[in-house]
């Protein structure tokens, strides 16, 4: 069964920890896992990406 978790919400309100903290849960218990990060302007990330939109999107900084 597929089961997907979108996280949204407003810059800085810790997204990136959170999805890192379910990643490194599902991880543990050897879940098939696939982190997409759609946010072009995120500096870094406390966890590695298979789809990073920031390889495809060129931003103004």
């Amino acid at each position: 069964m597929l089961k997907n978790i979108f996280v949204t919400g407003t810059a800085r309100s810790g997204k990136s920890v959170l999805v890192s903290n379910i990643y490194e849960h599902y991880k543990k218990y050897e879940f098939f896992t696939s982190v997409l990060n759609l946010d072009p302007d995120v500096k870094n990330l406390p966890y590695n990406c298979d789809i990073d939109i920031r390889k495809y999107v060129w931003t103004l900084q």
